[in-house]
C-alpha cells in the first residue's frame, strides 16, 4: 500500500477513504454517505463527533470505503474532501448560532 500526495491510501488500482454514514445503510459509501470523504480514519472520527453533537444522531458511524483509482481519483477525492470540511464547518457554525439564541 502507498499513500497518495493527497493522503489517501492506494493499492493496486484502488483508493481507500473514510466517510460518515448511518449504521445499517447499504451502499453507504457512494458517493460519500452523510459526510466525506476523509483521507484518514482520525479525521473521519473527529467529523463524526462533531456531527453527533450537531445532529444528535446516534446511528452515525465511520465507514471505510474505496473506489477504483484513475489518474484523477486522488485529486478528485481531495477536492471533495475540502468540500466536506467546509460543509462540516458550516453545520457546526449553524449549530453554534442556534445555541446562542
Amino acid at each position: 500500500m502507498t499513500t497518495t500526495a493527497q493522503g489517501f491510501t492506494a493499492a493496486q488500482g484502488y483508493i481507500e477513504y473514510h466517510t460518515i454514514t448511518r449504521a445499517g445503510w447499504r451502499g453507504c459509501c457512494a458517493p460519500y454517505g452523510v459526510c466525506g470523504p476523509f483521507a484518514s480514519e482520525g479525521e473521519a472520527v473527529t467529523a463524526l463527533e462533531l456531527l453527533r453533537t450537531a445532529q444528535r444522531d446516534p446511528s452515525l458511524t465511520v465507514a471505510r470505503c474505496g473506489m477504483l483509482a484513475t489518474n484523477d481519483t486522488a485529486a478528485e477525492l481531495a477536492e471533495d474532501q475540502e468540500l466536506a470540511r467546509q460543509q462540516l464547518a458550516a453545520l457546526v457554525s449553524a449549530q453554534a448560532e442556534q445555541l446562542k439564541q
